[in-house]
């Protein structure tokens, strides 16, 4: 038992020390900086892996008092310690006694004495030494075989005797515990193994080795620089968002395929190199073992968050020590880049350059403060002083129910059969009670909280939830597809997460997900599900799955300038977008012509171009590119009369019209952004949700128009699009799947329009009208026409477009059937499609046809393997 109390008193010593570092930031983190607590939490992680605290001879005692009522037993080693004595005594007292008394008179004068009133031996709970042992004496039995016989009788009766409180605790809890936690610190160290090996695979199969010199010269410069002998490896990944470092003994940084000018990609590959440098990701790797080993104390997961963010800040300052404030500030813009996009989700055993808005503002305000010299040592040493003060000079002893006070690591137990509550109750009852009203937990997606003060929010969900704890962890789910699977998502308890909308009902149909309609009902939310809702998130028989969340759909963004050069504009000045596919050919001809610039940026450098191909291809009257058979197999599309002349049509914009950038296979997501803000480029496919990406010197916000996708020959008219929605795993409760709606309410991201729903969006409007970004409504995920016409009032009021700049693309993805998802197999799909695309647009006389029936072969065959 030893052992385990110096687990817990390390335990609880360290977390104290994490509440005290938490606190001391809040008072003194603008003045002392992240140094002193990014060392702090490496010691408490290292202390947390040793086996044994330190602990001085003359350790100051702590006395914990067991509940009022229940007896301490003596120890059963010194039952038996006490009764082999009182066996020798006996054992010399009929042997020899002194002044010629017997045995026999010995007795006959101790019974004399009890029958006159004495209660002495009573009191000392002397075991009794009977006749019946000094007569065996005498009747010729040597000592050795007296002794000999107490140990059996002793033996014999030894498992006749109930086991006390303690005894449990020594012989069965405190094992079950080491057994479970074993289990437990195994399968999560496991776990993480195994996704870092599936992410090394994954990651540096689909990388691809950077070629540029220049760039690698750079990064070899800095390394140089910064003393680091081993080569770093510098490749690209087309799924990446953020610079990142990843790897241990073969370290690589992966960068994202975008436009990076020379003092931004000099900045990126400074702060990874920096990150290598510092060994940062050793020190990750060290947190999360600690928090796996220790999985089921809580404050590790507060500690090993901190130390992340820490991290970012040490990193920042160590990269950003010797620049002026130019190279600060192209710094600080390479954050706000990477944040504005859509950020890669936290990945434990790497670095990345982005982070959320919260954090991204703190590092922003780090790299141009100097902390205050000595005032971060100062604190570091009296928090290192207080640890190594508590671990070595205070022991941990429990007082009885009596006031006596017994070592835990010395007391037999708890007498819990006879031990008596404060009102009478049976111990065991109450313990029983305690046990149901165990709280619940739920584990919350910390991509869901958005930049959320969780620590508030907690507190607030605790007032409405008291029987529900809640805990945020970093893990994603996303339909079973990419980063966790549906099982695993089952067994990690009830799990609150985010995932994209299609599919959900499919999960649900399995028992998979919690049906949440009479919670929705309950609250009166269903009434403000959209139609789009109601296909994606509920079955037939009115079950609801998921929550809305988020959502986005693909609109052309319009240069207003290049529009108004080219003389694309009405009687009134206001700009004429293209209606339908024909149309923005001619318009992208005419502004080619009048300003020398693109028509159009057409992606064609990845598989986002199929993002665009499928618009023109729904427009163009197909209508899935495969689709499900009675059979359960599919039957693919993509040489459809409709795919073909969408891809002939592609074809035409590069050869016939010639209104593309000049390398349509150099550009992807971020060009195009690029593109508009820099005045290259008059239009781009893009979704509404990235108006963030319109930030340059060139370009104001009221250069946007967003207007909806043209339609196609026939009339047709979709637009690409996706939904985001919060679901729980399925052995979510009623409690649980209350407790989960709260916080979505809490969040400002319910249908209700309320005073802080209010308030959130004149925030974000005036914050995005600050940063230059341009104001346009956010894509409706519920159906309430008095919260998006105070939108509207706001952007009127706050913000920096003319409302009707956006009206066209949100008038037209309302129109029942604007909005298509993405159908199964999009990888497959997307890959054939590329290539295709690079044929017609390198080669005038491509056989668009036969390319489409080669491709729509190798597609059928992958989606028949599947």
């Amino acid at each position: 038992m030893g052992l385990f109390l110096n687990i817990w008193q390390t335990i609880l010593l360290v977390s104290l020390l994490i509440l005290m570092a938490w606190l001391l930031d809040k008072l003194f983190c603008q003045k002392a900086g992240y140094r002193w607590r990014k060392i702090l939490w490496a010691v408490l992680a290292v202390w947390m892996l040793l086996p044994f605290p330190m602990r001085l001879p003359s350790a100051m005692e702590l006395t914990l008092p067991l509940p009022k009522g229940i007896s301490m037993a003596m120890p059963k080693a010194d039952v038996e310690e006490n009764a082999a004595e009182d066996e020798r005594q006996a054992l010399l007292a009929s042997q020899t006694v002194p002044d010629g008394e017997t045995a026999a008179g010995r007795k006959d004068a101790a019974e004399g004495e009890k029958g006159t009133g004495t209660k002495a031996a009573d009191a000392a709970a002397e075991p009794a030494k009977t006749a019946a042992q000094v007569e065996g004496t005498a009747a010729g039995m040597t000592p050795e075989d007296f002794m000999h016989k107490g140990a059996r009788d002793r033996e014999f009766a030894a498992p006749l005797q109930e086991q006390s409180g303690a005894d449990m605790l020594r012989t069965v809890w405190i094992p079950m515990f080491y057994v479970i936690w074993a289990a437990g610190a195994l399968a999560a160290l496991g776990l993480r193994a195994w996704q870092y090996g599936r992410m090394r695979k994954k990651y540096m199969t689909e990388a691809i080795p950077c070629q540029n010199e220049d760039v690698r010269f750079l990064l070899e410069k800095l390394c140089e620089e910064q003393k680091i002998r081993k080569k770093i490896a510098l490749y690209y990944h087309e799924s990446f968002l953020t610079p990142m470092l990843f790897g241990y003994f073969r370290p690589v940084i992966l960068l994202p395929f975008f436009p990076y000018k020379k003092e931004e990609l000099e900045a990126v590959l400074r702060h990874e190199a920096t990150h290598y440098r510092s060994k940062d990701l050793w020190y990750k790797l060290l947190l999360v073992a600690v928090c796996d080993i220790y999985w089921f104390w809580l404050p590790l997961r507060l500690m090993k968050g901190m130390a992340f963010q820490d991290v970012e800040y040490v990193c920042d300052q160590k990269a950003t020590r010797n620049m002026n404030l130019e190279k600060k500030g192209i710094y600080s813009s390479i954050i706000l880049k990477t944040m504005s996009g859509r950020s890669n989700r936290k990945l434990a055993l790497t670095t990345q350059f982005g982070g959320n808005k919260r954090m991204a503002k703190k590092r922003m305000e780090n790299i141009f403060r100097m902390p205050r010299r000595g005032l971060g040592a100062a604190i570091l040493c009296v928090l290192l002083l207080a640890l190594t003060t508590g671990t070595a000079c205070v022991s941990v002893k429990m007082e009885d129910g009596e006031g006596g006070q017994q070592p835990v690591e010395e007391t037999a137990g708890v007498d819990m059969e006879n031990a008596q509550t404060a009102d009478g109750g049976p111990a065991i009852a109450a313990a029983a009670q305690d046990a149901e009203q165990v709280a619940k937990t739920l584990t919350v997606q910390e991509a869901l909280l958005d930049g959320a003060d969780w620590e508030e929010l907690r507190d607030q969900l605790a007032e409405r939830n008291p029987g529900v704890v809640f805990e945020a962890e970093e893990y994603n789910f996303d339909g079973g597809q990419r980063l966790m699977d549906v099982d695993q998502f089952l067994e990690q308890g009830t799990i609150m997460s985010y995932t994209w909308s299609s599919g959900i009902v499919t999960l649900g149909r399995e028992g998979r997900l919690a049906d949440l309609s009479e919670a929705l009902e309950e609250r009166g939310w269903t009434q403000y599900l959209s139609a789009a809702d109601r296909e994606l998130l509920m079955d037939e028989d009115g079950s609801v799955y998921g929550i809305p969340y988020s959502g986005y759909a693909l609109g052309l963004m319009c240069n207003k300038r290049l529009f108004e050069e080219a003389g694309l504009v009405d009687e009134s000045g206001r700009v004429l977008t293209p209606k339908t596919w024909e149309e923005l050919a001619q318009y992208a001809v005419q502004i080619k012509e009048r300003t020398g610039q693109a028509g159009l940026c057409l992606l064609a450098g990845d598989n986002a171009a199929a993002w665009h191909f499928s618009n023109i291809a729904w427009n163009f009257g197909l209508e899935e590119f495969c689709t499900a058979n009675a059979d359960g197999g599919y039957t693919a599309h993509l040489n459809d009369p409709a795919a073909v002349a969408a891809m002939e049509f592609v074809k035409d914009l590069k050869w016939k019209y010639d209104v593309l950038t000049p390398d349509p296979e150099s550009e992807d997501y971020n060009t195009g952004y690029a593109h508009l803000t820099q005045q290259t480029a008059a239009m781009y496919i893009a979704g509404n949700d990235s108006v963030g990406m319109l930030v340059g010197e060139n370009f104001e916000p009221d250069d946007l128009v967003l207007t909806a996708i043209p339609a196609g020959p026939q009339g047709d008219q979709h637009s690409l699009s996706a939904s985001g929605a919060i679901v729980l795993s399925a052995n979510a409760d009623e409690e649980e799947i209350e407790a989960a709606l709260d916080l979505v309410e809490l969040l400002l991201k319910g249908p209700e329009l309320s005073e802080e729903k209010k308030a959130q969006i004149d925030r974000r409007i005036a914050e995005e009208a600050a940063q230059n970004i341009p104001t346009i409504p956010q894509f409706a995920v519920w159906s309430n026409e008095e919260l998006q016409s105070y939108e509207e009032e706001a952007l009127t009021a706050l913000g920096n477009m003319d409302i009707p700049a956006a009206k066209e693309f949100f008038d037209a993805v309302k129109t029942p059937g604007n909005l298509k998802g993405e159908g199964a197999f999009t990888s497959d799909l997307y890959g054939e499609i590329l290539k295709v695309m690079h044929q017609v647009l390198n080669d005038p006389e491509a056989d668009v046809e036969a390319l489409m029936n080669e491709a729509n072969e190798n597609y059928q065959k992958l989606i028949g393997a599947d």
